[in-house]
């Protein structure tokens, strides 16, 4: 009920042009810099359709179950808290080799964010339905009780500056998972082996 104006952006003797804008269910998609300390509570003894991790946080309890597998080994995991975020693995052995993470929009179907890996070690960003819009290579450096994993932006131009590290800690019965954007490349990072 309340009226404002716009100013003016640009004026010419044929056409006005007002400093405004307006955006309806637009769905941005941020990766946050930040620290998240995990305790396993539950954790599925084989990857099939309805086993599922549980996990205690500082905020309450996160669920995952598997939702789908194909006859190829593919499984679709989903977050239980109604967010729609669903995982996209393969398991091999007692891990899961991850190919992709989804966090669904307001339009399930084109909307949301994606993040995929492939076979040679790449990623990419995608949204709303737009493929492709940061993509980059990874790296994987330690093993055992600490991990560093690396999403390293090569396009656009602008992204190459923001690479995503990922420490993850195991510290007694909690996974630590420390987050940096735009930090240095350590020395001893190594691109990712191949991935299915």
């Amino acid at each position: 009920g309340a009226e404002y104006l716009l100013p003016v952006k640009v004026r010419t003797a044929a056409f006005v042009g007002q400093e405004g804008y307006y955006t309806e269910t637009h769905a941005m998609g941020v990766v946050r810099a930040g620290e998240v300390i995990l305790t396993p509570r539950t954790t599925p003894s084989r990857f099939e359709v309805g086993a599922g991790w549980r996990f205690g946080t500082a905020a309450g309890e996160i669920a995952y179950a598997i939702t789908a597998r194909t006859p190829q080994g593919e499984l679709t995991i989903a977050a239980q808290d109604g967010s729609g975020e669903t995982l996209t693995a393969f398991g091999v052995g007692d891990r899961l080799d991850l190919t992709r993470v989804r966090v669904a929009g307001d339009r399930p179907d084109t909307g949301g964010l994606t993040l995929a890996f492939d076979a040679s070690g790449g990623f990419s960003l995608s949204m709303d339905g737009a493929p492709d819009l940061v993509t980059g290579r990874t790296a994987v450096a330690g093993s055992g009780k600490a991990v560093m994993l690396s999403l390293i932006p090569t396009e656009p131009a602008w992204a190459a500056a923001r690479r995503v590290d990922v420490r993850c800690e195991a510290q007694g019965r909690e996974l630590r998972l420390i987050t940096t954007i735009g930090a240095l490349a350590p020395a001893n990072v190594a691109p990712g082996a191949p991935r299915r």
